[in-house]
């Protein structure tokens, strides 16, 4: 294959990532917001996989398929089914309207932008993937600050470590594969407890929000 062709198939891939994660900010509905999140994450698979095959680093196939079957496949219906399962409402709540959170999720793309000018100015190609990583990252801060619904601070967290990986990718041409392996458990099992919490804290409250976590302490 071109080699030529990489770079720019990377950077439309990171692109629709990022237009993804501005996107699960104006998401008010559960479904919705997990299936831009497959989305995001199936662009992630795409990113690794354009490395392994023009770069032949091969190590990134495996690294593409744990991302396919972990968040593209596994998470997402793993979370739908215990939303099912505890009759959880499809509609998070949030301290913010859609509207505004898509706002300051465009002026949260433009800082992402701006720190990676200012913190690492030599990244030359790799500059708009590494741009769109920290722009990702502090999407996902945004989300888990503003996200009142305990599956909206999931994808939250989750749209964090995807942001954070794909820098490894950019800076590195990806981590070890055994590091890999232990932050892809680590994902999955965090992601795992904190939607198994949330179907605890429904069950004894009927609701599915931070504001009733202290109810269980009680």
């Amino acid at each position: 294959m071109n080699p030529q062709l990489y770079r720019p198939l990377v950077d439309v891939l990171a692109g629709l990532m990022l237009v993804s994660g501005v996107f699960m900010l104006g998401r008010v509905r559960v479904r919705s917001l997990l299936r831009l999140f497959a989305a995001q994450s199936f662009a992630l698979v795409l990113i690794a996989a354009s490395g392994a095959v023009f770069e032949a680093r091969w190590h990134l196939l495996i690294t593409a398929g744990l991302v396919f079957a972990i968040k593209v496949v596994f998470l997402p219906l793993f979370m739908v089914t215990v939303m099912a399962r505890g009759r959880v409402g499809e509609r998070m709540t949030s301290s913010m309207r859609p509207a505004l959170s898509m706002f300051i999720a465009l002026a949260m793309v433009i800082l992402g932008f701006y720190l990676t000018t200012s913190l690492i100015p030599t990244l030359g190609d790799n500059f708009f993937v590494a741009a769109v990583s920290i722009s990702l990252a502090l999407l996902g801060l945004l989300m888990l600050m503003t996200r009142k619904g305990l599956y909206g601070q999931i994808v939250g967290f989750l749209i964090l470590e995807n942001g954070i990986f794909t820098l490894g990718l950019a800076l590195t041409g990806g981590m070890p594969l055994l590091v890999e392996v232990g932050v892809f458990f680590d994902v999955t099992i965090g992601a795992i407890l904190m939607a198994l919490l949330t179907y605890r804290v429904h069950g004894e409250t009927r609701r599915a929000d931070t504001e009733n976590l202290e109810t269980l302490i009680d």
